[in-house]
């Protein structure tokens, strides 16, 4: 209450953990993105997808419903925005909490779940589109197999987060957009420090969990 959500609004996405069930669940809602990986170096992992509107089931939804998009190319690939028909509000996002003058026009605030077998090893990432942005899923996940092990989960997201702003600056100049980044070790290999619950956020202090 009190807040104009008209123009504003946010992204999220989470890991929720089953031990009853032996399940894991990704969940995202707009650029943020969630990954969970074991610690075998050169293993698979799962990582959510970006909601984009140029992605063809996201492109028809909005267009149908009357949106506007724009996509152009970048160095990191297509990039695109939704408008509503006036043209006078531009999100970056096909999906998002708030931001009401698009969804009326196909924007929603509907999460994707990705469902998963909950392994005894289990390590998630959580990060912003201030972190992915020049830094793949793939090569967060091979960071943290990496370093890890011998370096535990604060000094990992601290350098995952000054990694992520140095790129941002090195491509854009002066511009750094927001850098959120959580961890999460659960099972064997994870250690007090990994899991105490220690707390941070941005710039240069992050989200460690």
């Amino acid at each position: 209450e009190g807040f104009d959500v008209e123009t504003s609004g946010c992204a999220a996405a989470a890991v929720a953990l089953s031990p009853d069930t032996g399940k894991a669940y990704l969940i995202s809602c707009g650029d943020c993105q969630a990954a969970v990986f074991d610690s075998t170096p050169g293993g698979a992992f799962e990582v959510t997808c970006p909601h984009k509107a140029h992605d063809p089931a996201e492109n028809q939804r909005i267009r149908a419903a009357g949106g506007f998009i724009d996509v152009r190319s970048s160095v990191q690939g297509l990039f695109s925005r939704v408008y509503p028909p006036s043209r006078q509000f531009g999100l970056a996002m096909s999906r998002s909490f708030g931001d009401l003058c698009v969804k009326r026009h196909g924007v929603l605030a509907e999460p994707s779940v990705v469902e998963l077998p909950l392994s005894e090893d289990i390590c998630c990432v959580v990060g912003s589109d201030g972190l992915f942005e020049f830094i793949t899923p793939a090569e967060v996940v091979n960071e943290l197999r990496t370093r890890w092990p011998a370096h535990g989960g604060t000094i990992c997201a601290e350098a995952l987060v000054s990694e992520a702003r140095e790129r941002w600056l090195r491509e854009d100049g002066r511009y750094c957009d927001d850098v959120t980044c959580l961890l999460l070790r659960v099972g064997q290999g994870a250690s007090r420090a990994d899991s105490s619950g220690e707390s941070a956020h941005g710039s240069p202090r992050l989200d460690l969990l």
